[in-house]
C-alpha cells in the first residue's frame, strides 16, 4: 500500500499543469559565404611559356605573349631611349633565335599585373666573349594575359654579367 501511495505521488508530480522551463534557442546567423576573389592569369606561367617558346626558337609562339602596342627593352638595341615595337619586336626574336639564346629562369614573383624575376642567359654572344652565362633581371608588365612593356637588364652585381657589359662597351666603342 505504501508502495502504491509512493508512486501516486510520482505520478500526481509529473502530471503536474506547472511548466517545466526550457531553453529559449538561440537563433543562429546562416553565414554569408565570402566572395570568391576573381583569379586573374598566372603570369609566373605565363612568362615561363614565353621564355620556353623563345629558348625553342619558336618566334611566333614567343611574339604571340605580346600585346600589339607592345614595347621590349633589351640589350643595346631595344634600349630605354629607343625600345622596340611591334615588328621590331619580332625582328629581336629572330635575332635571339639566331644567337642561340637561352634563358634558364631562376625566379619570377608577381605582384598585382607585374611580374619581375632573374634568369641566367646563354648565348653565342657570351660564349664568344669567353663567358658561360649572364645574368638577367627582367620586369614584365602585362594587360590581361599579355606582355605590354618587357624590360631585360643585365645584373651587374655578377661579376660575369658585369664583365659582358663591359665587353659590350668595348666592342661598341671600335664597332665590331
Amino acid at each position: 500500500v505504501m508502495a502504491l501511495a509512493v508512486v501516486s505521488l510520482i505520478l500526481a508530480a509529473c502530471s503536474s499543469t506547472t511548466p517545466t522551463p526550457t531553453a529559449t534557442p538561440t537563433p543562429t546567423a546562416t553565414p554569408t559565404p565570402a566572395p570568391t576573389p576573381t583569379k586573374g592569369p598566372d603570369l609566373a606561367a605565363i612568362l615561363r611559356q614565353h621564355f620556353d617558346a623563345s629558348n625553342k626558337g619558336d618566334v611566333a609562339a614567343a611574339v604571340a605573349f605580346f600585346t600589339d602596342d607592345a614595347t621590349l627593352v633589351r640589350g643595346p638595341v631595344c634600349n630605354a631611349q629607343a625600345p622596340c615595337v611591334g615588328a621590331a619586336i619580332r625582328r629581336t626574336f629572330e635575332q635571339i633565335r639566331d644567337g642561340e639564346e637561352r634563358y634558364s629562369v631562376i625566379s619570377i614573383q608577381v605582384s598585382g599585373d607585374t611580374a619581375t624575376g632573374r634568369a641566367e642567359l646563354r648565348s653565342l654572344n657570351t660564349k664568344n666573349s669567353g663567358l658561360d652565362r649572364v645574368i638577367e633581371t627582367f620586369t614584365a608588365t602585362f594587360k590581361g594575359d599579355k606582355i605590354s612593356r618587357s624590360v631585360h637588364e643585365l645584373d651587374l652585381s655578377d661579376s660575369q654579367s658585369a664583365a659582358y657589359a663591359n665587353f659590350r662597351r668595348v666592342v661598341g666603342i671600335f664597332g665590331s
